[in-house]
């Protein structure tokens, strides 16, 4: 719901600015204005589609960003839906067909993760962010890019979801939109458990034993066919240097190994 303070703020100085996100700080209040931007280049879905295609995952094909008017218009309609379903988004504090004006979450993901050397305390935070989805996903919703970055959790343990400039159900069924969620979010969260991986599997292995057959189905498949990617890097010199790529698949194979 619009803020009746915030949309009588003159945002002129800071629309047109090249930044499509801007951190703005109006009458004591963090907020963050996020304006209309190019969508992406052609290319890029191309080569991320053959992608997808050549390891015949369909997690991974891209979702289509349209860039300018329309994706703000998406990300409008999304954050009313997933908020009608129980999700912490941000506010929509006010708007205009090119730009949204939306509240703080508090700090993302990755900065939670980076910020204690302890195991508990990052295992506890991935077990309350799975948590989270995993309630989304049983009232059938689904995230948009479920990176770190795009997560929150604040001082009081909320956590929040940011980002929804596209819609995955233009291209993926609900099962396999919710599959990607938590592909993604793996993918790009094991990294900071290498030194608790077999743990964080554990907590994973929760999260799928808890879910609904069908994203499940979808899930341990992708896996199944990354692990030919971790058997290919394995053979290969520098493939033992890549421990983010390395731990990923380590973890995500433990994981599903368990059911």
């Amino acid at each position: 719901m619009a803020d009746p303070v915030m949309e009588a703020v003159d945002l002129t100085p800071w629309l047109g600015r090249p930044d499509p996100i801007q951190r703005l700080e109006i009458n004591g209040q963090v907020c963050w204005l996020k304006q209309a931007s190019a969508p992406h280049s052609a290319w890029r879905y191309r080569a991320l589609t053959l992608f997808a295609r050549r390891l015949n995952i369909a997690l991974l094909q891209p979702v289509p960003n349209p860039g300018g008017t329309e994706s703000i218009a998406i990300e409008k309609r999304r954050l009313i839906q997933l908020r009608e379903l129980g999700l912490r988004v941000p506010d929509v504090l006010c708007h205009g067909k090119s730009f949204l004006l939306l509240s703080d979450l508090g700090p993302d993901l990755r900065h939670r993760l980076r910020a204690t050397t302890q195991a508990e305390e990052r295992l506890e935070l991935l077990q309350r962010v799975l948590s989270v989805l995993l309630d989304l996903h049983r009232h059938g919703g689904f995230l948009s890019q479920a990176f770190p970055r795009n997560i929150t959790v604040n001082d009081l343990g909320q956590v929040g979801f940011l980002d929804f400039e596209d819609d995955p159900a233009a291209v993926l069924t609900t099962a396999q939109a919710q599959a990607r969620d938590l592909l993604l979010l793996a993918m790009n969260v094991l990294y900071f458990f290498e030194d608790c991986l077999q743990q964080a599997a554990l907590v994973l292995h929760g999260f799928l034993v808890g879910w609904s057959p069908a994203p499940r189905a979808e899930f341990v498949d992708a896996v199944g066919k990354l692990q030919g990617i971790k058997r290919w890097l394995d053979q290969l010199w520098f493939g033992r240097r890549l421990p983010r790529q390395r731990a990923m698949m380590t973890g995500l194979n433990e994981a599903v190994s368990l059911l």
